[in-house]
């Protein structure tokens, strides 16, 4: 029976419950109808109008009951305060309904108990219960149907930010993970938007043949990359390997041998929970580094560098074939003015790197873009014949949603209707090839493809963290055009003029990113400031005199001390009293 928690209860579970996202929506709901011993739960989304309803077969409610569901702290899972210590339920603080409920402009609640043959409904709207009563419309059998309609209407701009390709998808993680954790409940999920059924998955018996329906995993051999009794003990092993852990059912394993299939496990291993957030690079054709600056660390004189104080840098000369000495004007009134006060160092190679890995980001584009559209494309060469990528079925599903926009990273995807766990790359960016037609030069192996497979898992994992593709140049492009930048710059010990050092200041000057080579190490380093050196002329002390001193007061010192006292002493009259 469903009643209010008592105020002791209340204050025990301290924290309410806020819904975030559409995801933790389904979930919650689906949760309640585990907790009501449901076998079958069918779960609707409706990603365009924000609608979710969720239908299971569980026990039901009676008019008394649905007359109290979805008021907060109405619950018929915890009785008392030792109730909290071991919930048996998830569903134990009574705030999920009355949470969904004020987040959605209407909520219906359609139950019918067991053994009984009226069906009751409870509707919720803006927040507030109505009354409840019996419905017209009878379900067919016992459980219960929750309808939440237009979802997170109070908040547009949230609804704005979800983009409803990659929502569905963590909506459909959810369900997935649900369904591990319980085999023996059969689910569901139905996309209203495009009238599919994305999954499907009937009770089973264990979490092993329920992996298996969802990944597709088959019984002997597809589960070679899950090779550790430490890890996962209940996936299904290859013939040979039972025949052989029974012979050798009580040797004792080999530590070396179980640390390397460990390695291999986690360095093959797409950790569901923790995800990798990925690296992201500083498009420097798009004007994000305008605003930057470096600030040099220094005990007596902290200095921030800016790109304007590189245009007030005057070139000396060249140090040793490797460093181009420069003055810099750190004074903001200077700017722009010929010399300064601070002596640095620049990295002739570093320096030059910079500007041609610069040159190269810019070179990648397309220089004509679509009118109108706003979006800068790289450029793009096709491979004949494609590469086959392999995929898991989530990255497919995110690559097919997202494909056009892959298209201005110049990757096209072909998606084969024979697999499911790979797809084609027809096109590459431009340098992918260069960097491949380098390699081959030099004797080497290919390396188009591991490339591709590293710029096609950085994308999914800014699907998955971020919620959609970045307009800034992908790390693993910026990394090939790095390595060009890096072969064709100025080497150490290559003889440069004043006038070949100063067009190379200049160059380093007109950069989005001066203060750091294609590889981000410095390309800079300051020695000295001559407006300090000026202040601190002080005559050094001569420590040899001092040395000497030093000794002579240890030998003499307290001697004579004690001689003068006796002297001072003998010389002064006595008092006499008045």
């Amino acid at each position: 029976m469903i009643k209010c928690l008592s105020v002791e209860v209340q204050a025990k579970l301290r924290s309410g419950l806020a819904i975030r996202c559409l995801g933790q929506c389904v979930e919650e709901l689906t949760l309640n109808s585990i907790d009501a011993e449901a076998k079958c739960v069918a779960v609707r989304v409706n990603m365009e109008t924000f609608q979710v309803q969720v239908i299971d077969n569980g026990f039901g409610m009676g008019s008394d009951d649905v007359d109290r569901v979805g008021n907060r702290y109405f619950t018929s899972k915890c009785n008392s305060v030792q109730d909290l210590e071991n919930p048996r339920f998830y569903g134990f603080r009574g705030e999920a309904l009355a949470s969904i409920a004020d987040m959605a402009s209407a909520v219906e609640i359609l139950s019918k108990k067991n053994r009984t043959m009226k069906t009751f409904v409870k509707l919720f709207r803006n927040g507030k219960a109505l009354k409840s009563c019996e419905a017209d419309l009878t379900r067919p059998s016992a459980g219960t149907t929750v309808t939440v309609y237009n979802l997170f209407y109070q908040l547009p701009v949230r609804r704005k930010c979800m983009d409803p390709r990659l929502e569905f998808e963590k909506v459909r993680q959810r369900i997935e993970a649900l369904s591990l954790m319980h085999p023996s409940i059969s689910f569901s999920l139905r996309n209203d938007v495009s009238g599919s059924m994305v999954l499907q998955v009937p009770k089973t018996k264990d979490v092993c043949s329920r992996f298996c329906q969802i990944y597709g995993l088959g019984f002997q051999y597809r589960c070679h990359p899950f090779r550790s009794d430490l890890v996962l003990p209940f996936l299904p092993r290859a013939r040979e390997e039972r025949t052989g852990m029974r012979q050798n059912n009580r040797d004792t394993v080999d530590g070396a041998v179980g640390s390397e299939s460990l390695q291999s496990l986690f360095s093959e291993w797409d950790n569901p929970v923790f995800a990798r957030y990925p690296e992201v690079a500083v498009d420097v054709s798009s004007g994000q580094a305008e605003s930057l600056a470096v600030k040099i660390h220094n005990i007596l004189y902290p200095y921030r560098f800016t790109k304007e104080m590189i245009h007030s840098m005057q070139v000396l000369q060249q140090v040793d074939n490797k460093f181009i000495a420069c003055l810099m004007s750190t004074k903001t009134e200077e700017n722009g003015e010929a010399g300064g006060n601070l002596l640095v160092l620049v990295d002739q190679h570093a320096a030059h790197e910079r500007v041609r890995l610069e040159q190269l980001i810019i070179d990648s584009y397309e220089k004509q873009q679509p009118q109108g559209s706003g979006r800068k494309k790289l450029l793009s060469s096709t491979i004949s014949p494609p590469l086959e990528i392999p995929v898991t079925e989530e990255q497919r599903r995110l690559l097919w949603c997202y494909h056009e926009n892959l298209e201005d990273l110049g990757l096209e995807i072909i998606f084969p209707d024979t697999s499911d766990s790979l797809v084609l790359v027809g096109k590459v960016p431009l340098c992918f090839v260069e960097r491949e037609a380098n390699e081959l030069r030099r004797g080497r192996s290919t390396v188009t493809k591991s490339i591709v497979e590293e710029l096609i898992r950085e994308q999914v994992e800014l699907l998955q963290t971020t919620g959609g593709i970045q307009g800034t140049l992908p790390l693993s492009v910026q990394k090939v055009l790095a390595s060009q930048a890096c072969h064709g710059a100025i080497k150490f010990n290559d003889g440069l003029s004043v006038e070949e050092s100063y067009r190379l200041i200049e160059a380093l000057s007109w950069c989005q990113l001066p203060f750091q080579c294609a590889h981000g190490r410095p390309s800079m380093l300051p020695l000295a400031d001559i407006d300090h050196l000026e202040q601190e002329k002080q005559i050094k002390p001569n420590l040899a005199k001092l040395r000497k001193m030093a000794q002579a007061w240890r030998l003499f010192g307290k001697a004579e001390g004690c001689d003068t006292r006796q002297s001072l002493q003998a010389s002064m009259p006595p008092c006499e009293p008045p």
